[in-house]
């Protein structure tokens, strides 16, 4: 059923006559309301550049040349062409989602950025799709539990972190799940922290 917008007045006096002319009139609106509509363009799909079509700014990146910041996505590609990594640039920082993949075409890494800053949980895969590490960032410092995984899935370190430095008991497993470390931090042993140290993120633009 097609209904007529609410702008378009139907006066009660057209029925009042013809039939035949009052369905003609009725009908041309129709057609020429339909007419006027338009279909909505096709989005344009976001830009793409490597680090070598771009130039590093104080505020942040731009193509050479360029007045505004860039917007769009930060790629890099292995010799073979293959997608190597992906993250989302707004106005020249990093902002949103981050990603990249072995070179078997497997997911590497996936994080998110904030205005630059590295911020949300922080995934890594093994080569073989396995788990690697995950951690929380908070405004790009590491804070809450890190864990880290051998390549049979069972656990292999965790230790509790704030504000980018180890807190608490620290935790290693050998690949069979038996416990080889268990460390509080602050004592002479602490391989497991620095370990999590490591993986605290840069946090600002490439």
């Amino acid at each position: 059923m097609i209904r007529l917008p609410v702008s378009v007045p139907i006066p009660g006096a057209l029925f009042r006559g013809s039939g035949a002319a009052a369905a003609g009139l009725v009908l041309a609106v129709i057609l020429a309301w339909g007419c006027s509509r338009r279909e909505p363009a096709p989005e344009t799909p976001p830009a793409e550049a490597t680090m070598a079509e771009l130039e590093s700014t104080p505020e942040g990146l731009r193509r050479p040349g360029a007045t505004n910041l860039y917007t769009g996505w930060l790629i890099a590609r292995y010799p073979s062409g293959e997608l190597q990594s992906r993250s989302a640039i707004s106005n020249g920082l990093l902002a949103g989602i981050s990603e990249g993949w072995h070179t078997n075409g497997q997911i590497q890494v996936r994080e998110h950025f904030v205005r630059g800053v590295s911020h949300g949980v922080r995934e890594k895969w093994h080569p073989d799709g396995t788990r690697q590490s995950e951690a929380t960032i908070v405004e790009g410092r590491l804070h809450g539990t890190f864990r880290r995984w051998h390549e049979n899935g069972r656990l292999s370190e965790e230790v509790e972190m704030r504000d980018n430095r180890p807190v608490g008991t620290a935790r290693a497993w050998d690949p069979d799940g038996r416990l080889r470390t268990e460390v509080r931090i602050g004592s002479e042993s602490a391989a497991i922290a620095g370990a999590a140290s490591r993986e605290a993120p840069h946090g600002r633009n490439p």
